[in-house]
């Protein structure tokens, strides 16, 4: 899904005649390719979520807010190469471990600032007579979800679980801190 952020503009770039710049339309494009390839600038952290290791992507020109979940078959081999080469380094101290509470931080914000442009469109359209319009059901869902601890949704499973002890190499051992983020 990607978000483009319209205004109420005329040709010269001032605010409609309410005086604001509040778009009285939704900003969401719902049209994306599903088999679209996207460009990996970095795995930051990987965990088990529902059963399956998945990785938190960071793609090319997208805020961290946008970086998502994916298995294994969406990434190419070279790219989990490097992914193992940074848990190396991890382990042995070299290079810092990702924090995850900084993405959820960066996803809870992304959800709040559109729940907040959804209420300042539907306060705009009842100002101008218009009915408004219903808040996407995800975002409820995605915001609640979002604000539980890390740990309750992301977990080790037994083919980590049993490595001899030694679970610094563990999907959990990736967080710099479980504890949740506030809504």
């Amino acid at each position: 899904m990607q978000y483009i952020m319209t205004t109420e503009t005329d040709s010269l770039g001032k605010a409609d005649e309410d005086g604001d710049d509040v778009s009285i339309t939704s900003s969401i494009i719902e049209d994306w390719d599903e088999d679209q390839d996207w460009d990996v600038d970095d795995i930051l952290a990987e965990g088990i979520i529902g059963g399956e290791v998945k990785y938190l992507t960071q793609w090319t020109g997208y805020p961290l807010a946008d970086a998502g979940w994916e298995p294994r078959k969406n990434l190419m081999t070279e790219t989990v190469k490097d992914w193992k080469e940074q848990k190396r380094l991890q382990k042995s101290g070299a290079l810092k471990k990702f924090d995850l509470t900084l993405w959820q931080q960066a996803r809870l914000d992304k959800i709040r600032g559109k729940i907040a442009r959804h209420n300042e469109r539907n306060a705009k359209r009842r100002r101008l007579g218009l009915a408004p319009t219903e808040l996407p059901s995800s975002y409820p869902y995605e915001l609640q979800h979002m604000a539980q601890p890390l740990s309750t949704w992301i977990h080790p499973t037994e083919e980590f679980d049993s490595n001899n002890g030694d679970d610094d190499d563990s999907p959990m051992s990736l967080f710099e801190s479980n504890s949740s983020v506030g809504c």
